[in-house]
């Protein structure tokens, strides 16, 4: 009696441990998207910047030449005005993705999706990526946006890169979620060339990654995999279709909330 009750004790020690060892992996692999974020941050607001300081630049060559005149302040004033405006709206967009996570929210998929793209929107433009979103969706659902944002934002940002790396012209990604009344299914697939037969089964683990030691952290993926299994309770495959990758999602609408606190 008393080795079963050590086996058991010993059962879940090594479950804490794996827990552990998984919720560490997620937050590593956190960091490294903060600081990618940090970087997109800085490619939104290199544009608007740019702009004040050219309308700034004006208002001096306009005192210079001596042409200063109320017009011409509130002229300039105002460009002023709505580039700041923009890089307030660049801060509110990108604020939600460092705020943590604990906490459930009642969203449509598609709005976090939406959010995803609100984000990658000047890096993919920059690269002449086209990104479409299509949904169905009908309802709320109560989940963990933040890590759902998490793993969108991944996903598109595996896109982004198979496409650098492999297309010409014309990079596209498609993102496309549907009501499946119990659940909901989403896809995000790309054109980006797809990925190695011999490997494709392997991108899920952890540390394993087809972008090289000086670029990939090999955690993204899992990292997804593990959010969505472990906190949705969902699925995620993938396979090589129409000339790329195509991820597909499934995420149960309802929970047992013993199954979510487990």
């Amino acid at each position: 009696m008393v080795g079963f009750h050590t086996d058991i004790t010993k059962q879940k020690e090594l479950e804490q441990e794996l827990l552990e060892q998984e919720e560490m992996m997620i937050a590593q692999s956190r960091q490294v998207a903060m600081g990618e974020m940090i970087g997109m941050i800085a490619h939104q607001w290199r544009q608007p910047i740019t702009g004040i300081a050219m309308e700034a630049n004006n208002l001096l060559l306009d005192v210079e030449l001596d042409e200063l005149n109320n017009e011409r302040i509130v002229q300039r004033s105002k460009a002023i005005l709505k580039q700041t405006e923009h890089l307030s709206k660049t801060i509110d967009d990108f604020r939600n993705f460092f705020r943590p996570n604990k906490d459930k929210d009642e969203v449509k998929i598609v709005d976090v999706l939406m959010e995803a793209q609100q984000i990658m929107g000047k890096s993919l433009e920059h690269h002449n990526i086209t990104l479409s979103i299509e949904s169905d969706e009908r309802e709320t659902i109560h989940t963990y946006s933040r890590e759902m944002l998490q793993v969108f934002l991944n996903l598109i940002k595996n896109a982004q890169e198979a496409i650098e790396q492999n297309t010409q012209v014309g990079g596209r990604i498609d993102a496309n979620v549907v009501d499946k009344g119990d659940s909901i299914l989403i896809t995000v697939a790309d054109n980006g060339g797809g990925i190695e037969e011999t490997i494709v089964n392997r991108i899920f683990e952890p540390y394993f990654s087809t972008k090289g030691k000086k670029t990939g952290t090999g955690l993204g993926l899992y990292m997804s995999k593990t959010i969505i299994n472990k906190h949705f309770h969902g699925s995620i495959t993938v396979r090589n279709a129409n000339d790329g990758t195509e991820f597909t999602i499934m995420i149960p609408k309802q929970v047992d909330e013993r199954e979510d606190h487990a």
